[in-house]
């Protein structure tokens, strides 16, 4: 009759074991599923990322009635009471879209990492030269 319990037990241990061991693989597939969406969306997102470079920035979209030749680019000295927004205001031109993006556009292409300049330095500016 000892015999007996054990096998039963046995019997449902090894059934309880199956279960947990079915529970555990798909709480495993799961995750190997949600990790595998995860890297194809960093791929994605990284792959994409030097084709962005290369598009022209949003903020130089010029309208088709303008009459412009191209987009130029000079160079300014600043003056001890410059500031970004005051090179802004002096040096653009129509057909970019707005001060703030101008102000990105000149912080972009200057390397520039804050809204700090030195008097003394030179700045790369854009500009549309009309006909």
């Amino acid at each position: 009759m000892k015999q007996i319990k054990l096998m039963k037990r046995g019997k449902r241990t090894s059934t309880a074991r199956r279960e947990a061991l079915r529970k555990k693989r798909r709480i495993e597939s799961r995750i190997r599923i949600s990790m595998f969406g995860m890297l194809i969306t960093l791929f994605l997102l990284l792959a994409g990322g030097p084709f962005a470079m290369y598009m022209t920035p949003g903020s130089m979209i010029v309208n088709a009635d303008e009459n412009l030749t191209e987009l130029r680019y000079k160079t300014v000295k600043i003056q001890s009471e410059d500031s970004l927004w005051s090179i802004a205001e002096d040096n653009m031109t129509p057909g970019f879209r707005n001060i703030y993006s101008y102000i990105r556009d000149v912080k972009k292409i200057n390397h520039l990492d804050s809204d700090v300049i030195t008097a003394g330095c030179y700045l790369t500016v854009p500009y549309y030269e009309y006909k």
